[in-house]
């Protein structure tokens, strides 16, 4: 038997920073409850980083305004907010020293070398809003809150801890923590880790499953060395190339007004996206293979697309994205498959887009 189950809440959230901290190696940042301006984005920790990459004082200066003012701009809604953030967080943010330079940009995560970042964990974060909020856990890449672990003691649904992750996005709340905030997390030591993203309805959060071998690699992390199910997917879901993994691969934001790509697809009547119905599909954890594609020929439709001196080209929104970006990520095709247990790659999606 478990000898957690049962434990207060506080033990279990004691157990985890444990785990965070000798485990994982995360830094401990310490128990902000009475810490005054908690924020989402710790300017200190990311000008830290950021230093650390060797970019000049004026580059950081502007790359931190500009990205604290995208991660404070709320008016559109949340949504919209860590949409812009993420684009940030994924891409970069362009800068421009002087006048008379090119544009450069600041990258404030290394998608490519997940242990050149700086990962920590913070407990009983006291976030002030409308009404003040206090997640028990808040993982930081660089300064910056990535993700949020609600904990609930064994003998209380892991779904009040959904719900409290739902609710503190609301408008009442803290909704400007979460504009950078890309995933969200509830367990307990017997339902274990279940996860969502904001604006995740609480019927969608998922509860993690980790494949144990063919067709995925196999977790070092296995229930012969953590047999407790909670620390084992914590372990899991956090090991820092698997978070940036997460965040940088497997978030897609499709409730936005012009479709799954906003330089090709047309705008989308806005009641049809609010009435568009959700199916969830009652398949094994298997893993799932997405599929991007385009049909377009980037190169001869460049000059249509008039980039400026900059190489940046307008989209419909009227943001501007570099072009190499466009030809990386301009897609115009989405096909999703599972993989079921025999290994054949079975679809759930196919769907044009432009």
């Amino acid at each position: 038997m478990d000898s957690n189950i049962g434990a207060k809440e506080r033990v279990t959230q004691k157990r985890l920073i444990g785990l965070f901290q000798d485990v994982l190696e995360y830094d401990y940042l310490g128990n902000w409850e009475y810490r005054e301006s908690n924020s989402n984005v710790e300017e200190t920790l990311l000008r830290r980083y950021l230093k650390r990459r060797k970019y000049a004082d004026k580059e950081i200066d502007k790359a931190v305004a500009k990205f604290k003012q995208a991660a404070a701009n709320i008016g559109a809604g949340l949504y919209n907010a860590n949409r812009e953030v993420y684009t940030l967080l994924r891409y970069g943010v362009n800068v421009q020293s002087d006048v008379s330079e090119y544009k450069k940009t600041v990258h404030l995560i290394d998608w490519t070398n997940p242990m050149e970042n700086d990962f920590q964990i913070a407990e009983e974060v006291t976030v002030q809003g409308k009404s003040d909020r206090r997640p028990d856990l808040v993982v930081y890449v660089n300064g910056i809150a990535v993700a949020v672990i609600e904990l609930k003691r064994s003998t209380v649904s892991v779904h009040e801890g959904i719900r409290q992750n739902i609710r503190n996005q609301q408008d009442e709340y803290i909704p400007r923590f979460f504009t950078t905030v890309q995933l969200l997390c509830a367990g307990n030591d017997t339902e274990g880790l279940h996860y969502g993203v904001i604006k995740t309805p609480e019927k969608f959060w998922l509860r993690w499953k980790e494949p144990c071998g063919e067709p995925c690699e196999p977790s070092r992390f296995t229930p012969e060395l953590y047999p407790n199910e909670l620390d084992r997917s914590i372990l899991q879901f956090f090991e820092q190339h698997r978070l940036l993994e997460f965040i940088h691969d497997f978030i897609i934001f499709d409730g936005g007004r012009h479709g799954y790509d906003n330089l090709f697809c047309d705008e989308q009547d806005p009641a049809e996206l609010e009435h568009r119905p959700l199916k969830r599909y009652e398949i094994p954890a298997s893993r799932l293979v997405l599929e991007l594609g385009y049909s377009i020929d980037y190169e001869d439709e460049k000059e249509d697309f008039e980039p400026d001196e900059a190489d940046t080209v307008e989209l419909i929104t009227g943001e501007r994205m570099p072009w190499e970006q466009v030809k990386r990520d301009g897609i115009d095709y989405i096909a999703l498959y599972y993989v079921n247990e025999k290994g054949k790659q079975v679809q759930i999606l196919d769907a044009e887009l432009a």
